[in-house]
């Protein structure tokens, strides 16, 4: 049985290549051309094809894919329409996969001692702040690890 992943918003395929290592198809899918055109540029095994298409209208067939993924993308997502869409095409016993990087990607020096690495952390915060005010309100929902769709609805 032909095991079918669908990586949403794949930017330039990491995620895509990564699932293409455990699973014989993935469809990387973008909305951005430009990204697309990047993955497709990217060394990448045969087993994954690349299309531009938006989260809420995947260009798969109705219960065709084992895995919907995507990391750090469905606070973009109009997700009235992105949930049933992942309903649509999931096999019975699919699974919705959504991923992020933790502490909204602040980075944590490990080479340096204590002092310095308060120091780092303390600049990091005050440097956030300032700029949170100009953040999209969609990445409210990234900033609270998702929290807010759960429950996914009909899932």
């Amino acid at each position: 049985q032909t095991t079918r992943a669908v990586d949403v918003a794949c930017g330039t395929g990491q995620g895509s290549v990564y699932l293409a290592e455990k699973l014989d198809e993935v469809l990387g899918v973008d909305v951005s051309p430009e990204m697309i055109k990047e993955a497709v540029r990217q060394p990448h095994p045969n087993n994954i094809k690349y299309l531009v298409s938006a989260a809420e209208k995947l260009p798969c067939a109705d219960s065709s894919v084992d895995i919907v993924f995507s990391n750090m993308a469905v606070h973009w997502f109009n997700r009235e329409a992105f949930f049933p869409e992942v309903q649509r095409v999931l096999k019975p016993g699919g699974v919705l996969a959504l991923s992020m990087f933790t502490n909204a990607g602040r980075e944590t020096p490990t080479d340096v001692g204590t002092d310095v690495r308060e120091k780092f952390s303390t600049a990091e915060a005050v440097f956030v702040e300032a700029i949170s005010p100009y953040f999209d309100p969609a990445i409210k929902l990234y900033l609270d690890n998702y929290k807010d769709i759960h429950p996914l609805p009909n899932m």
